[in-house]
């Protein structure tokens, strides 16, 4: 579930499920949420992987959530495909990745 928020600077997300974030729709036109441990080495395993499959990542904001889980929202340039969220869902210490289309 998605929460927002209406700022002097336009609509903002603020919230995904239990995680508190702070995104702007427009800055890019999808999002790709994922779940992971919350541990170190997991935003740049991320992030490396998506530079390989040649996403471009326009902005990032990171939550930690209860226990060792945290979500990691990715604005990224294009919309990923089945198998490529299912590739960042393959590795070690993500539970789940989905897409968003902001556009």
């Amino acid at each position: 579930m998605l929460f927002r928020s209406q700022t002097a600077n336009g609509v903002r997300v603020v919230g995904v499920d239990d995680y508190q974030v702070d995104i702007a729709p427009t800055a890019s036109p999808y999002a790709l949420m994922v779940e992971n441990v919350d541990r170190p080495g997991m935003i740049g395993r991320v992030g490396s992987l998506l530079g390989e499959l040649g996403v471009n990542i326009s902005y990032m904001s990171v939550a930690p959530g209860q226990g060792d889980r945290a979500l990691m929202v990715l604005g990224t340039n294009r919309a990923l495909t089945d198998a490529e969220i299912a590739t960042v869902t393959g590795v070690d210490n993500v539970f789940s990745a989905r897409q968003v289309d902001l556009a």
